[in-house]
């Protein structure tokens, strides 16, 4: 609260402690100022040039799979290797400041003989030999040498990665500057010969347990196919042409012929009797068999012949004319002959048929008798079949086992197995001191000194005059009780028995101060119908198939036009899904009353005052009054900010996953971004008209491209709402998307 307090509530200060009383204190203590600071520059200064300086040399690092075509053992799959996340940069970082690592550098640099880093070689002051005396401080000469230089090396180093990035930096700094740099340069080097060994050692191991698994491998492979070999010879189950044992094969051949016979005689008979109608309805003439006949055609021919001369005869001659009648009797017994002719192929045909027919029948008896031998033969061959599986398989394990053992002495070279590191960045010789930096050293000490001096001085002077006026402060204002239908709640803990897990230490808000002005009634949005949770059974079905892992199922609830509120369809969802598991609402909105209805108190904390540090995690979960349902409501931080495409609200989803199985977040308005997509499953889009609606169906294709098959549309009827003059130009700023 502003403003002046009324008079029997304490007295106005008489001195004066304004703005410009302080500034005179000030001007008039400008000694006590200027002293220490002339003190402190000059220190400073002289510090700079005193101290010895320390030089830092920078060598980068880059993590990536070197692995090429060539070095590749399955050169044929060229698929590229998941990215390192952040906890194998780290484990590589650890791996630079490894013992070993450190070893070999301090070697090769030969850091034992310079006395920067063994503290022996130099004589210790008096003030560190009584130290070690008392046991303050370790004696050097306790400390075995390695230890001593090993533990100056790893003061010196500094091994980080860059940012969000696969580079590692590594930083060794030291009095010399060449040092500074060779040392930052042969860490790094060592690193990647270490990355290098590391991998030859990996395949030599592999190598060699190969070639121990491959012998008796070998042995048992050679034994399983000579097995099968003898098997197959002691039973007589030899493999034919066809890939097929002999039994087997012979039995389809018989088959063959058995059909061919049987289609022989078939075609015998056929034959036969179709001369045998063509002899009895006088159509000789009309059978291939008969006519393709060299007897047939002969007489065919003669009869030709006999009725041409008949015809030229008849020309001078009677019938009744002993010519004519002799010509006459000659084609009749020609035609006797032709008929002749044709019953002898009839019965050629019949004899044939009768042949075909008794071959059919000896191959049936053959055929028969071969089944019953390829019958005894099926139980042996099932037992053979059983000893060739476990040959084949042995062999294929045999032949991969052996395919990795070849790879592995291909890729035992030095130069096989490169290291999955590169050097992108050496060290050069450094020519600035890192430390000390002197113009920023001298300023950073001259200002805190002068900043000090002046904060000591308005301190004391404020202090002083407080406590010479004797201000009596105000007693606590007592605002107006919350509005009607908002009572408060007693504070009780938000747990439900079998209600799945509830979040981490969540207990119920207590009742916030109501604010100073009361604020204009808010209205009742529309009663719902009384079956709203049966309506919502269908789509709370299709949410609950969506839901696969273990974390939750976060849903959007967006509302598209003005005639409708998504918060009337958020609750009753919410209220739904809780019958289902545990669940959470979140409103980002914060222009409707149904969150704080459900909840039963009037601006309780939430989201805003979260996110603007005002609240706890725990303060802002609240339990809805006539459910299972858990609610984070707005929240009462006016004029606050809620984006969904911060990380703290990424954290703060993430967090809500990990504890329920539905996270249903009410958004508001759906408008153009797509933060709030990136974080959830599915999207419940609240319209007035369904998508024959031009306008509806475009809403509903822009958010199914993010989440295809994953939208849903539900219809409610248009409403309209007046928003609350207390909090709405507060929350006008809210993201809902």
């Amino acid at each position: 609260m502003s403003g002046a307090y009324p008079a029997e509530l304490g007295r106005l200060p008489e001195g004066d402690n304004t703005i410009g009383g302080v500034f005179t204190e000030l001007n008039r203590k400008k000694l006590w100022i200027l002293v220490p600071t002339l003190l402190a520059l000059v220190g400073a200064v002289i510090f700079v040039n005193v101290v010895k300086p320390k030089y830092t040399g920078e060598a980068r690092i880059l993590l990536e799979n070197r692995d090429n075509y060539f070095t590749r053992p399955d050169k044929e799959q060229r698929g590229s290797d998941p990215p390192l996340d952040t906890e194998a940069v780290q484990s590589q970082v650890q791996t630079i400041m490894s013992r070993d690592i450190a070893k070999a550098a301090i070697r090769k640099l030969d850091l034992a003989s310079r006395e920067e880093f063994d503290p022996v070689k130099k004589d210790p002051s008096v003030l560190k030999r009584i130290l070690a005396l008392i046991g303050l401080t370790k004696d050097p000469l306790a400390v075995p040498p390695e230890e001593r230089i090993l533990e100056t090396f790893f003061e010196k180093l500094l091994v980080f990665n860059v940012g969000k990035s696969r580079v590692i930096a590594i930083e060794f700094s030291s009095r010399d500057p060449e040092l500074a740099e060779r040392g930052a340069n042969v860490i790094a080097e060592e690193y990647i010969s270490f990355q290098r060994e590391a991998k030859k050692s990996t395949t030599q191991g592999a190598s060699a347990w190969l070639a121990q698994a491959i012998e008796p491998m070998r042995a048992r492979v050679a034994e399983a196919e000579a097995k099968v070999e003898a098997f197959r010879a002691e039973h007589g189950l030899l493999i034919g042409s066809s890939n097929a044992t002999i039994a087997t094969q012979q039995l389809g051949e018989m088959n063959t012929q058995m059909s061919a016979a049987r289609a022989a005689q078939t075609e015998l008979n056929a034959k036969a009797k179709m001369i045998r109608d063509a002899l009895r309805t006088g159509r000789i003439f009309e059978t291939s068999e008969v006519v393709n006949n060299e007897l047939v055609r002969r007489l065919l021919e003669q009869r030709v012949g006999m009725k041409t001369q008949i015809a030229l005869e008849e020309r001078s001659l009677l019938p009744g004319h002993p010519r004519m009648k002799e010509l006459h009797a000659q084609l009749a017994d020609l035609e006797n002959q032709i008929r002749t002719a044709a019953e002898r192929t009839a019965r050629t045909l019949e004899n044939d048929a009768r042949v075909a027919g008794a071959r059919v029948q000896s191959l049936q008896a053959e055929f028969e008798g071969q089944k019953r031998t390829a019958a005894n033969a099926n139980e042996q061959e099932v037992q053979l079949r059983a000893l060739e599986r476990e040959a084949r398989a042995l062999r294929e394990n045999y032949e991969q086992y052996l395919a990795k053992y070849r790879d592995s002495l291909s890729r035992d070279a030095d130069a096989a197995a490169p290291a999955d590191a590169r050097i992108i960045s050496r060290a050069v010789l450094p020519q600035l001191p890192a430390f000390p930096k002197k113009v920023p050293i001298i300023l950073l000490a001259t200002l805190a000194t002068l900043v000090l001096t002046s904060a000591i001085i308005i301190t004391r002077f404020l202090f002083a005059a407080d406590v010479g006026t004797g201000v009596v402060m105000p007693p606590y204002v007592q605002a107006p009780p919350p509005l009607s239908g908002y009572a408060p709640q007693p504070q009780q803990p938000v747990m439900y028995p079998n209600t799945g897990p509830p979040p981490a230490e969540a207990v119920a808000t207590a009742p916030m101060a109501p604010p100073a002005e009361r604020p204009q009634p808010r209205p009742t949005p529309r009663p719902r119908p009384a079956d709203a949770l049966a309506a919502l059974e269908p789509l709370v079905d299709d949410l609950c198939g969506l839901k696969r892992s273990a974390t939750a199922l976060v849903i959007g609830c967006q509302s598209f036009g003005g005639d409708v509120a998504s918060g009337t369809t958020a609750l009753p969802l919410a209220r739904a899904l809780a019958m289902r598991g545990s669940t959470i609402l979140l409103d980002m909105t914060g222009h409707g009353p149904e969150a704080e209805q459900a909840i039963g108190r009037y601006q309780p904390a939430g989201l805003a005052d979260m996110m603007a540090g005002a609240a706890s995690f725990a303060d802002i979960i609240h339990r809805d009054r006539q459910s299972r349902l858990h609610i984070i409501p707005f929240g009462s931080g006016a004029g606050q900010h809620v984006d969904a495409g911060s990380i703290d609200f990424a954290e703060m989803i993430d967090a809500l996953s990990q504890t329920y199985d539905f996270v249903l977040v009410d958004a508001g308005p759906l408008g153009a971004g797509t933060a709030l997509i990136a974080h959830t499953g599915a999207m419940v889009l609240v319209a007035s008209r369904d998508d024959s609606d031009p306008a509806v169906r475009g809403a509903f294709e822009r958010l199914d491209a993010h989440l295809p098959g994953r939208v849903t549309i539900v219809v409610e009827e248009p409403t309209i709402r007046t928003p609350s003059p207390a909090n709405d130009t507060a929350r006008q700023s809210t993201t809902a998307a």
